[in-house]
């Protein structure tokens, strides 16, 4: 590998992430490349993990035909004269020529925690994505045998692929790798629109508050049945807060959410949901009545909470697969219903561990002995 190549970024043991080597002196010369074309269809994507105040403008991300042992690797990608597409800012350039200023997306707003996408569609249109919201075309008739780009530049400080991306084997230095994910088959996932200050990863099924103690909020990513049960494993707590993971049911969509912007928490939902924050439940946003089941807020790293609402209409939380009782009633069971976690306070991260399966049976039978009821004597309150 030439000196050049590796001048200002290193690449982790897991050549998932990529860290610019010096970020206070230094602003740009940290140019990354995936270690194989991208197929059709595949999103290259990444997530923002650190940042500096002290530069302008942040990464810059697109696609290139040149091979990463044929680059004679620039300060920026912008710089490279042919066969390369790179979005800076808000303007797409071709070979360093603007195809377009204009485009809906702005790279120098990219914050740590947000995530960053580019794709060739089968038809030989680009597309890229902000936080898994796809922007639109943003260039057209873009051959194949294209390599993803990700340019360290600026603000940005270190980024990490995400579990979008699919195993980037045969990796060299310079070029970036996705580890494999361990085995969720079967399990829910979170849906992709959640709170600002959220990360997923492991393709859906663990999610990591990045900063704050708020704006965690993350949802099914499907409407969940009577009698489903979704339940999370805590997975990192931080003592240096309050409060801690807070849980229930809405009937607002996380695309209704996200068009109107999520909620700081879930408990400033106001309409069409139910949740429990501590030991207490909350109808949209007002306290419904306080001391039910073991308190939230006692819980620790590898506890499982969960939510169902049953068949009757009723809404139950599960503790480490108790079933903590009746904690709202009159839920219709025609309703849409998303569960609902956020990643408040103490608990910065949370994972998957529930499958799409119903907890009772089609008949209405007892809940399976997983789910069984805590005596009154060992709750809170």
């Amino acid at each position: 590998t030439r000196s050049s190549d590796l001048a200002n970024v290193r690449l982790r043991r897991d050549r998932r992430h990529a860290v610019r080597s010096a970020p206070d002196s230094e602003f740009n010369n940290a140019v990354c490349l995936t270690a194989r074309p991208l197929r059709d269809g595949e999103r290259f994507e990444v997530v923002m993990v650190k940042m500096i105040a002290r530069w302008s403008g942040s990464a810059e991300i697109g696609v290139t035909l040149v091979k990463p042992g044929e680059l004679t690797f620039p300060d920026t990608m912008t710089d490279v004269d042919r066969d390369t597409w790179i979005l800076s800012g808000t303007s797409v350039m071709k070979e360093g020529n603007s195809l377009r200023r204009d485009y809906p997306m702005n790279l120098d707003e990219f914050r740590e925690g947000c995530r960053i996408g580019v794709a060739r569609k089968p038809n030989g249109d680009l597309h890229f994505y902000w936080n898994g919201s796809d922007r639109g075309v943003a260039a057209r008739n873009v051959p194949t045998g294209i390599y993803g780009v990700i340019d360290v530049y600026g603000q940005c400080v270190e980024v990490k692929i995400t579990d979008e991306t699919e195993n980037m084997s045969k990796a060299r230095p310079r070029t970036l790798d996705s580890n494999r994910m361990k085995s969720y088959e079967g399990l829910h996932r979170f849906h992709e629109y959640h709170g600002r200050h959220v990360v997923l990863s492991e393709g859906g099924h663990v999610a990591r508050r990045t900063s704050s103690f708020n704006n965690g909020v993350v949802m099914s990513s499907e409407k969940l049945q009577p009698n489903e049960l979704f339940e999370v494993c805590i997975v990192r707590v931080a003592k240096r807060w309050s409060g801690s993971i807070e849980i229930g049911l809405t009937t607002q969509s996380p695309e209704r959410l996200h068009r109107a912007t999520f909620p700081d928490t879930c408990t400033a939902l106001t309409r069409g949901t139910w949740a429990v924050s501590g030991s207490t439940v909350l109808l949209d946003g007002a306290t419904h009545r306080d001391g039910y089941g073991l308190s939230l807020d006692t819980l620790k790293e590898n506890d499982r909470v969960g939510v169902a609402r049953h068949a009757d209409g009723t809404m139950h939380v599960f503790v480490n697969g108790r079933d903590q009782g009746v904690a709202a009633k009159n839920i219709s069971p025609n309703s849409s219903i998303y569960a609902m976690v956020d990643l408040y306070g103490q608990t910065e991260q949370v994972e998957i561990t529930s499958k799409k399966q119903l907890l009772v049976d089609e008949s209405g039978g007892k809940a399976e002995k997983v789910a069984e009821e805590v005596p009154a004597d060992r709750k809170s309150g």
